[in-house]
Parts: C-alpha cells; sequence; structure tokens
C-alpha cells in the first residue's frame, strides 16, 4: 500500500532545519524576519492572527506568548471574522495571516479586505500565492512540498512563528543554531515512534469516542490532531482543552472511550492534566498520557515517554506522535493514510 504520509512525517526534521538556517544565514531572510518583528513591535493596536485548519491552531502559542508578555494578541475563528466582526480592525492592528497554501479562501478574503487599512504579514509555503502578494511582509516556511494531510508545514509554522515572537524580545536569533542537535534526536524519536505505533494503537482498544486533551501551547497539538484525523481516518474525534472537557465532556468517560493527553512538564497546568488523566482511568477510559518526564509509581496508565529536549519544545513531538496515531488507524482501517477523499487540500470556496 502507498504510504506518502510516513515520508511527510519523517523528513520534519530537515525541514525544520532548512528553515532554521533561511532565517539565520541568509541576509535577505533574516532582515525580512526583522522587519515583522519590528512591524509587531510597533503595533499601535492588537496583533491580530488569522488562519484556517492547522493554519489557525498553529498560532496558539505565538498569541499565548505575546499576551505572556503583555502584548495584545488574539486569533479569532476567522471564517467567523470575515462575515461578523472585521468592522472593528482600524488601522492600529498589524496582521498575521497564516495561510500554508496561500490561498484559503477565508482568509484570503479578510486580507483583501483590510490590506489598505492595516500592515500585514504573511506566514506561507507559497511566497507567488495571493495572499503572500497582497502582504506587507511575507516569510516563507520553506517547508517543501506535502503529499498528504498537515505535517510538515504544521511544524515549520510553529518554528517560524516562535521565531518571529522571539524576534521581537531579542536582537537575534542566533541561538537557533543550538536546535541542530535536537532536530537529530528528533528525527530519531521519530523512528522510535513509528515502530512503536502499531502497539501505541492496540493499548487504545476498541473505543467509540476518541478525545485528545491539552492545555497552553500543546492545544496547537491536540487541535492540530483532531483535524487531520478527521481528514485522515473518517473518525470524529474532539479536541478540547483540559479545563473545557470539565465543563460536560467529562460524562463520555467510560469503557467505550479513549484519551490522548498531552502534558508538558514545563507547562503551568501539568498537575491539573495528571489528575485529569488519573480520572479518566478510573472511570475506564482507555488513556495514553504523552509527556517528557515519568513517574512510574503514580501512572498506572499507558504513557508515551518523550525525549527531553536542551532547546526544542515539546510541542514539536507532540503533534508529531498524534500524526504518526492518525497514521497508524488509517492503515487498520485500510486507508491509504493521509489521502484525501471528498475534498483538497487547498480550500478555495466557502
Amino acid at each position: 500500500m502507498s504510504d506518502p504520509m510516513k515520508n511527510d512525517i519523517i523528513s520534519q526534521p530537515e525541514f525544520l532545519k532548512k528553515l532554521m538556517k533561511q532565517y539565520i544565514k541568509d541576509d535577505f531572510f533574516s532582515n525580512e524576519l526583522k522587519k515583522a518583528a519590528t512591524c509587531l513591535k510597533e503595533s499601535k493596536g492588537p496583533i491580530l492572527f488569522i488562519g484556517m485548519g492547522s493554519s489557525y491552531f498553529a498560532t496558539i502559542p505565538a498569541v499565548n506568548r505575546l499576551c505572556a508578555n503583555r502584548q495584545f494578541a488574539f486569533n479569532p475563528p476567522t471564517d467567523e471574522l470575515l462575515h461578523y466582526q472585521l468592522p472593528v480592525i482600524d488601522e492600529s492592528f498589524t496582521i498575521v495571516a497564516v495561510s500554508q497554501s496561500g490561498e484559503s479562501i477565508e482568509t484570503k478574503k479578510v486580507v483583501e479586505r483590510i490590506k489598505d487599512k492595516c500592515r500585514v504579514i504573511a506566514i506561507t509555503n507559497n511566497p507567488q500565492s495571493t495572499i503572500a502578494k497582497l502582504a506587507n511582509i511575507n516569510l516563507p516556511i520553506f517547508a517543501g512540498e506535502e503529499a498528504t494531510i498537515s505535517t510538515k508545514t504544521f511544524t515549520n509554522t510553529l518554528l517560524l512563528l516562535d521565531m518571529l515572537v522571539d524576534s521581537i524580545f531579542s536582537e537575534s536569533v542566533d541561538g537557533y543554531c543550538n536546535l541542530i542537535n535536537d532536530f537529530d534526536v528528533l528525527a530519531a524519536e521519530i523512528d522510535v515512534l513509528l515502530s512503536q505505533s502499531p502497539s501505541l494503537y492496540d493499548k487504545l482498544a476498541k473505543f467509540n469516542k476518541l478525545t485528545l486533551i491539552a492545555r497552553g501551547n500543546s492545544l496547537a497539538a491536540a487541535k492540530m490532531g483532531g483535524l487531520i484525523c478527521k481528514e485522515g481516518t473518517g473518525l470524529q474525534p474532539a479536541a478540547i482543552s483540559g479545563g473545557a472537557f470539565r465543563h460536560g465532556p467529562l460524562e463520555i468517560a467510560g469503557p467505550d472511550h479513549a484519551a490522548i493527553i498531552l502534558a508538558d512538564t514545563k507547562d503551568k497546568t501539568f498537575d491539573l492534566m495528571l489528575k485529569l488523566a488519573k480520572e479518566l482511568f478510573d472511570f475506564g477510559s482507555k488513556v495514553i498520557f504523552v509527556t517528557d518526564q515519568i513517574n512510574k509509581d503514580n501512572y498506572s496508565f499507558n504513557y508515551i515517554k518523550l525525549n527531553k529536549y536542551q532547546h526544542l519544545n515539546t510541542l514539536f513531538s507532540f503533534s508529531i506522535v498524534i500524526q504518526i496515531l492518525t497514521r497508524e488507524i488509517a492503515l487498520r482501517q485500510g486507508r491509504i493514510p493521509g489521502k484525501l477523499n471528498k475534498i483538497s487540500k487547498v480550500t478555495r470556496v466557502e
């Protein structure tokens, strides 16, 4: 059976390296990144992130970091912004338009309507796309051609947005050179996770309901996972924050429910996520707890222990775990992993 998704997953560390090197060693792209950061730093009003699908979810960590540093940023659903909220945008706003294709219909329409009113920074994988050309500054993600559902375009977008935010608060992003070794470790971790994916799937056993749960920056990986799992498997998993899960959805816990919980030990809500995992297990749910630190004595449920990286955010590993599990579910269903059957990779119509 054809398996193009596996190639997309495996290639992510190399494309992350390529992006990093372009923005550190190439003077043109380094200067463009600095210009974009200056634009955000000097914004007279809110910083508005727009995008659809996985491009939208990739903005979550950037918004969190900016708000944590007392810079007003937000990311409303772009399809709703387009039709119901655009009048609030004025010349004080700065827009960061994220679209891997550069052609996503709602994002493109928002940019078309506000480009003469406020500055626009585009994050795309296609410098010749409509959104890239309409923007004041375009920052390519250098993810190459992606054969299937979102994998490397998502992780490259995460890295570029992280570099952009860092550039607001630092004179240089040269420190990202320290990630080279981490990317090599990530490549080895991908090989291990791929080899373990059949047993990970078996630990979920039979389920009728699947939930991906995370908080903070990790929520970006959970939301992306919920989307690509729908696209790639035909299942209907829910992706939700740990707090929101308690407000009703917790009622679905039980033997026919599976939960994949992403918990970064550095996150301020780690203990809350661990508490939730234990409760779900006690209710009979099948739990896979994904984290970068394990106390085996305290965990009676299944877990995935990820590498602890020197510099790389655990979010990248979280994203890849969900991609690999999505691929495994598709294989078990006899599907070609990542292949879209009813829609195209780029949504060009509302």
